[in-house]
């Protein structure tokens, strides 16, 4: 055995040990990535990638131009990401393109419309919130264009009022929602209340009821009971006007 083979070995054994924990971590990252893992729900997570990078910078290991809020910014960015691909969410940035109303004799029927001529009515949820009001009762002059990859079907643009749904929805957002389609646990849904409409992920379905989830937590959790069928349908886009640093 010549005098070099043990130091050899010695890295060999270091770097197999390297490679198992480096594999370890990508196992780790590949549950977070398809959904089994409860950082999804924890926004200190992204908070935590973010209180990483500016520890690099306050450390003096790197030199970034970022201040805290932008590392804040893009902390919530990142999450916003997250529950748009967990939730079937689509984001688009600006706000809908607004057409024509189609002619027709009521809103009911218009879905039908609609659906083949890709557009969809554009709703006030204060003016359609009412006890015994269904959302397609209301009159509505403002209508959007619709994506054209999305399937035919029966769509609703509807306003996002307050920041119950932060960060996916923002204040002043525009969401577009399939009624009457699939929706799962984890869904984004619309949701009719004793007091009005309401947007907010869904949690689970049970014989006691429906419960509902805010995505900020400052906003207590909802539980509907003895009303039929509440969800109304499926949040599957949401228009932003914001700026893209949001």
């Amino acid at each position: 055995m010549s005098g070099d083979e043990r130091p050899v070995r010695l890295d060999i054994a270091r770097l197999a040990h390297e490679v198992a924990e480096k594999f370890g971590e990508l196992l780790r990252m590949q549950r977070i990535r398809i959904g089994n893992s409860k950082v999804y729900k924890d926004p200190r997570f992204s908070s935590w990638l973010a209180g990483e990078a500016r520890a690099i910078v306050e450390s003096g290991l790197e030199h970034d131009p970022w201040t805290r809020a932008e590392a804040d910014n893009l902390a919530q960015r990142i999450r916003s990401s997250v529950l748009s691909e967990r939730s079937g969410v689509r984001q688009i940035s600006g706000s809908p393109v607004s057409v024509p109303p189609p002619e027709i004799e009521s809103v009911t029927t218009g879905f039908v419309a609609a659906s083949q001529r890709g557009s969809a009515p554009w709703v006030q949820l204060a003016t359609a919130a009412g006890i015994g009001r269904e959302i397609w009762d209301e009159e509505c002059d403002s209508w959007v264009s619709v994506p054209d990859d999305l399937a035919p079907g029966k769509y609703v643009a509807l306003n996002v009022r307050g920041d119950s749904m932060l960060p996916l929805l923002h204040d002043g957002d525009t969401v577009l929602v399939a009624m009457g389609s699939p929706h799962r646990n984890g869904s984004v849904v619309l949701a009719r209340t004793d007091e009005g409409y309401v947007v907010k992920r869904l949690e689970r379905v049970t014989t006691r009821g429906v419960y509902l989830q805010s995505l900020n937590p400052e906003h207590a959790p909802i539980i509907i009971k003895d009303i039929p069928k509440p969800i109304v349908g499926a949040v599957v886009l949401r228009w932003c006007p914001h700026r893209d640093d949001i």
